[in-house]
């Protein structure tokens, strides 16, 4: 550190003289000097130098030592005294300022530079390791988790407010007191004494956590649920230094999952008492629905020849009623199934699973000539067999909106979106439209940014876009009976399918020219081809 400003305080001008010129001549910046310890002081307040030569024997009120003690107590500036003798009442005050050395006159050259080269350094290092330990100390009084430190025999050096706040003690009264007597832990259940895992970690030199339903008994009583961890502080060499605790105060935690463990079990009684409801209306609406299209087809085969044509129409009407209206009740009650349990979780080739549905598609109407496109390899992860329903209902859909067009086409495909989320379906089913809208590009509705949307796309009969908010509820059709049957329910199972996995479903269509199907499914992430 040539550059290093340094201070000479020394009342014999010629001594003082020569220590400069030496200095200069090792490189130093020329030094200045001071001839008094009230000089000297005065100095380092205006110089603020990076060293002092301070002699121990300087005539007047102040001498060298009284000068080193009030600048050590002002400024944090290293001091090598200088001296040729001193009693032994002197060097003793002289060891309380904490010089940085010592030189004994007379000296050599070679003596001066490295007594004055490793002050220097010293310093630099002391200077480094404090601003350390302050930003290491300052980060951990103000983290948000109980911090305690240990020495290696397990005994407190450091607490952070947190930790003050949750055993009860003061750092300044729990420093050097062993981590047992500060920090009492004990099974909730069983009320026995936990062992305190500082000692475990300083035994095995490895990190450890407490087990559940572990508590911590504050210094005035109070009982805190905690979990934490402890692991080894290690010197360069993997020698255990010190030990230190990381814990924190569950106690909102607990009263969650306490929370959610009711909610869980209020949620599987109201699906018991749900699915008991559904059974026993289906049945209460099906045994009616039964009788009345027994006795309409008795009606028809017993009482023909007493019916005219308009009655015999009647009956036949009267029972396809009653057909259409149970399968109606069994959609509802496939759709309250699919609300209940878990997904099953696998990877889903959705390009193999079209290919395979469009093979049933055309093998049930041969006479048709429709065009597949489907994309290949497109795997992703979810419920195989909802996810089948979803191919079924929107293939089945374009293919049966396609019914009319001599030259039907139908894709499956995926395309990435861009940022920001499209205004989608909520969850009643609604199309979501704000002024904060983001725009459409190339005809393509914009999902979560680098998310990936499949679609499936037909040119069949299209619909009016503004009766799109009925798309995705049950039993809303946007074509008559008499142009496209159907029940209404398959885009509603679809709707809820999706959402199960976390999805969204959206559509753009223009009559007489076809629809365009959109789904994502959430955070779920598309397997590897």
């Amino acid at each position: 550190m040539t550059d290093a400003k340094i201070l000479i305080v020394e009342d014999e001008a010629i001594e003082a003289m020569d220590i400069q010129q030496r200095l200069a001549d090792m490189g130093y910046p020329l030094p200045d000097i001071a001839h008094s310890g009230e000089e000297g002081v005065r100095k380092v307040e205006a110089l603020q130098p990076d060293l002092i030569l301070m002699d121990i024997m300087m005539p007047g009120k102040m001498d060298g030592v009284a000068a080193a003690e009030q600048i050590r107590s002002r400024f944090d500036i290293p001091i090598i005294f200088l001296t040729a003798y001193a009693d032994d009442n002197t060097l003793s005050r002289a060891k309380i300022t904490a010089p940085y050395g010592y030189i004994v006159k007379p000296f050599q050259e070679r003596e001066l530079h490295i007594t004055v080269d490793m002050a220097l350094y010293r310093h630099k290092m002391e200077k480094e390791l404090k601003e350390s330990k302050k930003w290491y100390s300052t980060t951990l009084r103000s983290i948000g988790d109980a911090v305690i430190a240990t020495d290696k025999k397990g005994l407190i050096t450091f607490m952070n407010p947190v930790a003050e706040g949750l055993t009860g003690w003061k750092m300044k009264n729990a420093l050097n007191k062993e981590m047992a007597e500060v920090f009492n832990i004990m099974n909730m259940d069983t009320r026995q004494a936990v062992e305190n895992p500082v000692l475990r970690v300083i035994r095995e030199g490895v990190t450890v956590g407490l087990a559940n339903h572990t508590i911590l008994i504050a210094r005035e009583g109070k009982e805190i649920p905690i979990d934490d961890s402890a692991a080894p502080i290690k010197d360069d060499k993997g020698n255990i230094m010190g030990v230190v605790l990381v814990f924190r105060d569950i106690t909102e935690r607990e009263k969650m999952e306490e929370a959610l463990k009711q909610s869980q079990a209020e949620v599987q009684t109201v699906n018991r008492d749900l699915e008991v409801y559904s059974y026993t209306i289906s049945h209460e609406l099906k045994a009616p629905l039964r009788s009345i299209e027994g006795f309409s087809k008795a009606i028809l085969e017993d009482y023909a020849n007493k019916l005219d044509a308009t009655g015999k129409d009647f009956c036949k009407r009267i029972v396809a009623a009653s057909k259409r209206m149970s399968q109606q009740i069994d959609s509802l009650l496939t759709m309250s199934r699919l609300t209940q349990g878990e997904l099953r979780e696998n990877t889903v080739n959705l390009s193999d699973m079209a290919e395979v549905i469009a093979y049933e598609l055309k093998k049930s109407q041969p006479e048709r000539s429709a065009e597949f496109v489907i994309a290949k390899k497109i795997k992703i992860h979810g419920d195989f067999d909802l996810l089948r329903i979803v191919m079924e209902n929107l293939l089945a859909n374009a293919w049966k909106f396609t019914g009319k067009r001599k030259a039907a086409k139908i894709e499956f495909g995926q395309i990435q979106s861009k940022p920001p989320l499209n205004p989608l379906l909520n969850q009643g089913g609604e199309l979501v439209d704000s002024e904060n809208s983001p725009p459409k590009l190339g005809g393509v509705a914009k999902g979560r940014g680098g998310e990936t949307v499949y679609f499936v796309r037909d040119n069949g009969a299209g619909f009016d876009m503004k009766y799109a908010d009925k798309l995705f509820m049950p039993f809303q059709r946007l074509h008559s009976e008499n142009e496209f049957s159907g029940l209404g329910v398959g885009l509603a199972t679809v709707y809820k399918i999706i959402t199960k996995h976390g999805g969204k479903i959206w559509a753009e269509s223009e009559m007489g020219k076809g629809t365009t199907v959109y789904f994502t499914l959430g955070q779920t992430t598309p397997a590897p081809p």
